[in-house]
């Protein structure tokens, strides 16, 4: 498991099982340093954001970032602790005023072994987001920006996209709170919206936003 601890990067932690107890395992060294922000300006410390893991069949994993509102992917080590300077930077989306670039990704294969990432288009924290695509025939690229599948991403932000037994693509975005004032000091209350992707040949249907859904998992 991976955690996001601000500006101090990123810590990764290890455990015997899902449950607990974890225990730090390190920090993980991501091969980020010299990619400039959205603004195409280095920015000084860390600003690495919301990130992603992913492991393919062969047990390869990856890790999908923001930094300052560029997305990245990164080979993992075969512990999946660090980055192995296996990179990607992508920026072919399009920048949307005020905020600019992108956040919150998630990367992930669909049925037919296409990559695909969600992300939130803009990045802007707390709010209302499109749900951005980019797609690719590996993990390292080539992306290419795909379009969106929701303008609302149900409500939120794009959180991340979870395979369950089945061959089910569960999709997850976070329904912010929009309380007074900024900044939004206090989420907790804040709910998911939840959603089955559909898929049709080599496309990620639109996202319909449908009230209720059932789940068929194999026993």
């Amino acid at each position: 498991m991976w955690l996001n601890v601000a500006f101090g990067g990123y810590r990764a932690l290890t455990s015997r099982t899902p449950q607990g107890p974890f225990a730090i395992a390190g920090t993980p060294n991501l091969h980020d340093q010299q990619v400039p922000g959205y603004n195409g300006r280095l920015q000084p410390g860390n600003t690495d954001g919301d990130e992603n893991l992913w492991v393919d069949a062969s047990g390869t994993g990856y890790v999908v970032w923001d930094r300052y509102g560029r997305l990245l992917v990164e080979r993992l080590t075969p512990d999946d602790l660090s980055g192995t300077g296996q990179m990607v930077q992508i920026d072919d989306y399009p920048e949307r005023a005020p905020y600019y670039g992108a956040e919150a990704p998630s990367l992930f294969q669909g049925p037919n072994g296409t990559w695909w990432i969600t992300f939130s288009l803009p990045r802007c924290p707390y709010c209302t987001a499109a749900t951005g695509l980019e797609e690719a025939s590996s993990a390292l690229g080539p992306w290419h920006y795909a379009g969106t599948v929701s303008a609302t991403s149900g409500g939120g932000q794009p959180d991340n996209v979870s395979v369950l037994p089945g061959g089910i693509w569960l999709y997850a975005s976070d329904r912010w709170l929009q309380p007074p004032g900024w900044p939004a000091t206090n989420e907790a209350k804040a709910t998911q919206h939840w959603e089955p992707l559909r898929f049709q040949g080599n496309r990620i249907l639109p996202l319909y936003d449908p009230a209720t859904f059932k789940l068929k998992l194999p026993r």
